[in-house]
């Protein structure tokens, strides 16, 4: 597909979209919300339903392998993708987080998810492994960076990759991530995309 196709696509799907509005925790009721104890406050702020818009949050159906989120800055991607991440830190296993450098896996991707994560998720960095352990769900964060190609040798139950379109060997890598997502639970392995358009579609 050529980008003035993909324009004029992507146009007409904007026109059948309905603006997303605010996210549920901006619409409560004052009331109710002062009506929380304590403990359902801090639960509430750490509830992604609660904090993102509705196109924010992933497919509803259980079918999806990658959600991609293709858009301009300042609508979310990261802040979308790093909830996605928190939510699979809850069960054992590995995730991979993938930038085209690792100083931008640090602070667009790592930086991103603390935000996010509640305090009771505790976990341990290894700096010089390029991890964080989750001790009490049993989970794990790898950090990768683009310009390595080689994913071989992982199991991976989830992963994240930032800015796609600027990965130095963006197909061979990402299809070297897909091969390593492998390990099913509840639901299949998946990965979470996130880049702004492209001046050249490529590969994606």
């Amino acid at each position: 597909m050529d980008l003035p196709t993909w324009q004029a696509h992507d146009a007409r799907i904007k026109l059948e979209q309905l603006p997303d509005g605010p996210p549920l925790i901006d619409r409560l009721p004052r009331s109710f919300v002062e009506s929380l104890t304590p403990r359902e406050a801090l639960a509430l702020k750490y509830e992604p339903r609660a904090f993102l818009r509705r196109r924010q949050r992933p497919p509803t159906d259980n079918d999806w392998l990658t959600w991609c989120l293709l858009t301009g800055r300042s609508w979310g991607k990261s802040f979308s993708a790093a909830a996605w991440i928190v939510e699979q830190l809850r069960t054992p296993g590995d995730i991979m987080l993938i930038a085209p450098t690792i100083d931008q896996v640090w602070g667009l991707q790592v930086d991103t998810i603390k935000q996010l994560l509640p305090p009771w998720l505790r976990f341990v960095e290894r700096v010089a492994r390029g991890q964080l352990i989750f001790p009490d769900t049993g989970a794990r964060l790898l950090l990768w960076s683009a310009q390595n190609t080689q994913l071989r040798g992982f199991n991976l139950k989830a992963a994240w990759g930032e800015e796609l379109t600027v990965w130095p060997s963006g197909r061979e890598t990402w299809s070297n991530l897909t091969r390593a997502l492998r390990v099913k639970g509840a639901t299949p392995a998946r990965a979470v995309a996130t880049f702004t358009p492209p001046r050249e579609l490529s590969w994606v």
